[in-house]
């Protein structure tokens, strides 16, 4: 029996040390666990978006010298836009000149159709192939990596031309009525709307959601692409400056507008070609872009294009009754030298006519 209890006594002595053994694990296991979770949770806290900086755009240097370079590249094409669409304009204005001409040989007369309706013709064709050329040559350069010739560039924005127009009017005048309300809305919206000929014709965007889809490409990064607009914007007109102040001194007011001209022409793509940079980066950073659920902004868009609209239509009132009230209250000399409004001259009565001599019939010659 003695022998029995003392083995009972050493397996509870052996059984209680293996359950201090185990505690002591379990706690090493429940310390090491902790430890784990502790570094994962602050592991995963250093990774969050809000640990790492925003990614910035490229530098004005660099998006500069590569729009450069790509502009270069594609000049040739660039400027054979614009000569197509200028001898285009020389033709229609030759061929509607040749109608008018022969409307008057045949008719004889033709006054109306060659006074208003020939010019008010050509004025809309006009504006039509300058639409085309300007829709062709945005076309070039977003397709200048697919080294896209003058005839392809024409012949792909010919669709598109139309809904490139109401595009532009209605930028317009959503800009329009952001600088009626105290300048400020105009510069903001003008930066917001910088890439909706690239939302439209380079992804195919509709509608509002142009200008949409423009305004959450610029959301985040609204001043740094200001910057680099301005910093663009005062290098170029700093070189068309010193251009024009050499050919002011070499031939004189008129070599200086003639060169402007050129300059201004073959400089426009290259502010096209470092807009579409400027685009390609800010998708580079922000990646594809929902315009899902935004009524609100487009009713703000809507809005602003309708008050800028009756603006519009009040100024053209404003002015004609400006002038109207001019001409009615316009300073008039009367015979003595004195100064008198229209409608006082209006209403002064003729001086009575003398009546005739006696035997001599009224209205007959006088003799003397």
């Amino acid at each position: 029996m003695e022998d029995e209890n003392k083995d009972k006594a050493e397996n509870g002595e052996k059984d209680s040390r293996s359950n201090q053994a185990g505690g002591r694990e379990s706690e090493t296991e429940n310390a090491s666990t902790s430890d784990i979770k502790e570094s994962t949770s602050s592991t995963s806290s250093k990774n969050t978006p809000a640990a790492f900086p925003k990614e910035k755009l490229l530098s004005f240097t660099t998006l500069f010298k590569n729009a450069f370079r790509e502009y270069l590249q594609g000049i040739l094409v660039y400027l054979g836009i614009y000569l197509l669409g200028i001898a285009g304009m020389i033709v229609i204005g030759i061929l509607l000149f040749v109608l008018a001409y022969g409307i008057v040989y045949a008719s004889g007369s033709g006054l109306v159709i060659t006074q208003m309706i020939i010019p008010l013709v050509l004025v809309l064709l006009i504006i039509c192939v300058s639409v085309w050329m300007k829709t062709a040559l945005y076309t070039a350069v977003i397709g200048r990596t697919e080294r896209m010739g003058i005839l392809a560039a024409y012949r792909e924005s010919s669709r598109k031309a139309p809904g490139f127009l109401l595009i532009m009017i209605l930028a317009f005048l959503v800009i329009f009525a952001g600088f009626v309300l105290f300048v400020v809305p105009g510069i903001f919206l003008e930066i917001c709307f910088l890439f909706i000929a690239y939302t439209y014709l380079a992804e195919g965007e509709r509608g509002l959601n142009v200008f949409v889809k423009s305004r959450e490409y610029v959301r985040g990064y609204w001043w740094a692409i200001f910057g680099r607009i301005l910093a663009f914007a005062i290098v170029f007109c700093a070189v068309l400056g010193i251009w024009d102040l050499i050919f002011f001194f070499l031939g004189g007011k008129e070599a200086a507008r003639v060169a402007n001209t050129i300059f201004v022409v073959v400089g426009s793509p290259f502010i096209l070609t470092y807009t579409f940079h400027l685009f390609q980066d800010i998708k580079r950073l922000k990646g594809s872009v929902s315009v899902e659920g935004k009524k609100t902004q487009k009713r703000v868009y809507v809005g602003l294009g309708v008050l800028a609209v009756l603006f519009l239509i009040g100024l053209v009132f404003l002015i004609n009754a400006l002038a109207a009230h001019e001409q009615q209250h316009r300073k008039i000399y009367d015979t003595n030298g004195k100064e008198l409004p229209i409608s006082a001259s209006a209403n002064q009565q003729m001086p009575p006519t003398p009546p005739a001599a006696p035997g001599i019939p009224e209205g007959a010659p006088k003799t003397t």
